[in-house]
């Protein structure tokens, strides 16, 4: 499981999707993320979910590009003392390393809890910024498995193209031992053979124009506080693009998923 994510050329699909919650999110004082799910074809864009909340393990994916710490980001959440933040160009890619009992529970099958978690000797500062820990924990100093179900860690890679942020994500996940550990490595792919051309195609960027499927009335609205590679954003009035998830978490390339942070 994972998925591919990025702050760039998201402005059009904002506007066809969540700008159209700003009012009543606004009104109502909302500030925080919220998680739009959605499938994206050739005749328009059609909502799954909406979540408002840091989603697992998306809230990880998104880390390698954003240019502020997750405590940073809450403080200013919570004082709405912010109306934007830094990110980063590019891509990351994130790879869930799952170990037993994924896919299920310890409450369904019998599992041991308490392996060790190892890493290669020779990982950089930089690279364990990649490693965003799960169900784990410390015992005598040591690295090891913990929790119900499996979820040992997200890694992350990050680039200028998917390509190279799925290189650098299946070569950190290659440098993490444990007993039975689990991971995908063609997270992306589809992107990369052909799915990221045709969203373009389908000017989900905004070369061109997309039929959006949401012509109900919004539940509730709000300016945002996300923003594209490079500077800082200024959204009070006129909102800014959030993360746009071109993969879903099998890497089904067809779903979008859009992660923004809205503040009022």
């Amino acid at each position: 499981m994972g998925t591919v994510v990025t702050y760039e050329r998201t402005s059009h699909f904002f506007d066809l999707t969540l700008r159209k919650l700003e009012p009543v999110l606004r009104q109502n004082g909302y500030c925080g993320y919220i998680n739009l799910n959605t499938i994206v074809n050739e005749h328009g864009i059609w909502p799954l979910e909406f979540t408002c909340r840091f989603g697992y393990p998306g809230f990880a994916i998104l880390d390698p590009l954003q240019k502020i710490g997750w405590g940073d980001l809450f403080l200013s959440m919570i004082r709405k003392s912010a109306t934007s933040f830094e990110t980063a160009a590019g891509f990351a890619v994130g790879l869930v390393l799952t170990t037993p009992p994924f896919p299920y529970e310890r409450s369904q099958v019998s599992e041991l809890v308490g392996l060790p978690v190892l890493f290669d000797d020779g990982l950089t500062f930089e690279a364990r910024r990649h490693l965003h820990y799960g169900e784990v924990g410390l015992e005598d100093g040591r690295l090891i498995t913990t929790g119900v179900a499996g979820w040992t860690m997200v890694v992350t890679g990050e680039g200028s193209t998917i390509e190279t942020a799925q290189k650098n994500a299946v070569e950190l996940a290659g440098s993490v031992f444990a007993p039975n550990l689990r991971y995908r490595r063609d997270i992306g792919d589809r992107l990369i053979q052909g799915s990221f051309a045709k969203l373009e195609q389908l000017g989900i960027f905004g070369e061109h124009s997309v039929p959006a499927k949401t012509e109900q009335q919004p539940a509730c609205r709000s300016p945002c506080v996300s923003g594209e590679p490079g500077a800082k954003r200024q959204a009070a009035a006129s909102p800014k693009p959030g993360a746009v998830q071109p993969a879903d978490a099998d890497g089904h390339d067809s779903e979008k998923n859009q992660g923004r942070r809205l503040g009022a």
